[in-house]
C-alpha cells in the first residue's frame, strides 16, 4: 500500500513537546521556539486550535533539558512587559542562560477580542511601533542589554529525491482545510498597511491558498542543505528556524540526513557524532 503523507494531526501534550524538543536536542538543533495562538483557524482540521502557554511550557522543557536554548513567546498584547521581563529572568536563571523571548505583535482581531486586550482596529497598523516600546520597557527592566536577532522561517518538506518531495507537497495541498482558510484571510483583511512580503501580505497574495504562509523549502536532503546553507549565508541572518510537516519524524530526519550535508553545520555534526 502507498504509503499517504497527510499533515500529522496533533494536540501539543507536554509530553509530545518534549519528544520533540529532546530528539532536537540529540541532533544537535540549537533552539526551539513555542508557539502562541490563542484562537485557532477552525475548521474540520482543526488548524491551530490547541496551544499551551508558552512561559509555563518551556520552564518544564529546561528541567529535562541540558544544552538547547528554549524560546518562549509572548503575546505583546496579553503580558505586561515588566511580568514578562520578571518572568523570563527567573525561567532563565535556572537554565544557565539557556532561555530567550520570541515577541509576538498580535493582529488577527478575533484571537483577542473575546478576552478583552485588543485595543481598536487600528493597532493592526501600529503594532510593530507597540513592539518595539515593549522590547524597550523589558529591556529597561533588566538594566543591561539583551541580544534582539532576526531568524528565517521555512517549512522543510524533504524526502530522498526533488520529486518524492515535490509529490508530498502536492498532496498537503490537496487536503488544505478551506474553511479553516477562509477565517484566517478574513482575519487577514484587517491589515490595511500590510508591507511586501510581511506575513499579511502573503496571507492576501491570490496564488496562497495554502494554510502555511511561510516559505516553503520542498526537495531532496541534499536540496534543502543547499537551500538552507544558502539562506544562512544572507547578510544579516544570524540562523534559523524550521517546521516541518510531521514534528518528529522531520526531526530525526533532519538530523540524520540534512543537517550531514550542511556546509554550515559541519562542526555541529562532528560534536553530535
Amino acid at each position: 500500500m502507498a504509503e499517504r503523507h497527510h499533515l500529522v494531526q496533533y494536540k501539543p501534550s507536554f509530553a509530545l513537546n518534549r519528544r520533540i524538543t529532546e530528539r532536537t536536542e540529540h541532533h544537535g538543533f540549537d533552539f526551539v521556539r513555542s508557539m502562541m495562538k490563542l484562537r485557532g483557524c477552525g475548521g474540520p482540521r482543526k488548524y491551530r486550535n490547541h496551544n499551551l502557554e508558552p512561559f509555563a511550557l518551556m520552564a518544564g522543557l529546561i528541567a529535562v533539558t541540558i544544552r538547547i536554548r528554549l524560546f518562549a513567546s509572548v503575546a505583546v498584547l496579553t503580558l505586561p512587559p515588566l511580568i514578562a521581563a520578571h518572568m523570563a529572568v527567573t525561567i532563565g536563571s535556572s537554565s544557565g542562560g539557556r532561555f530567550g523571548v520570541n515577541i509576538v505583535s498580535g493582529w488577527p482581531a478575533a484571537e483577542y477580542e473575546r478576552m478583552g486586550p485588543w485595543p481598536d482596529r487600528a493597532h493592526v497598523a501600529r503594532r510593530y511601533d507597540y513592539c518595539g516600546e515593549y522590547v524597550q520597557a523589558m529591556q529597561e527592566a533588566w538594566s543591561t542589554g539583551r541580544n534582539i536577532a532576526a531568524l528565517v522561517l521555512v517549512v522543510v518538506i524533504a524526502d530522498e529525491i526533488d520529486a518524492a518531495a515535490i509529490a508530498r507537497w502536492e498532496q498537503h495541498k490537496t487536503g488544505t482545510d478551506h474553511q479553516a482558510f477562509t477565517w484566517r484571510r478574513a482575519q487577514t483583511s484587517a491589515e490595511v498597511k500590510a508591507q511586501t512580503d510581511s506575513t499579511a501580505e502573503r496571507f492576501l497574495r491570490p496564488e496562497n491558498q495554502l494554510l502555511t504562509h511561510m516559505p516553503t523549502l520542498v526537495g531532496s536532503y541534499a536540496t534543502i542543505a543547499g537551500l538552507l546553507d544558502t539562506i544562512g549565508a544572507m547578510p544579516g541572518v544570524c540562523g534559523g528556524i524550521q517546521s516541518f510537516d510531521g514534528f518528529e519524524r522531520g526531526v530525526d530526519r533532519f538530523g540524520t540526513r540534512i543537517q550531514p550535508c550542511m556546509q554550515s553545520r559541519a562542526g555541529v555534526v562532528a560534536g553530535v557524532s
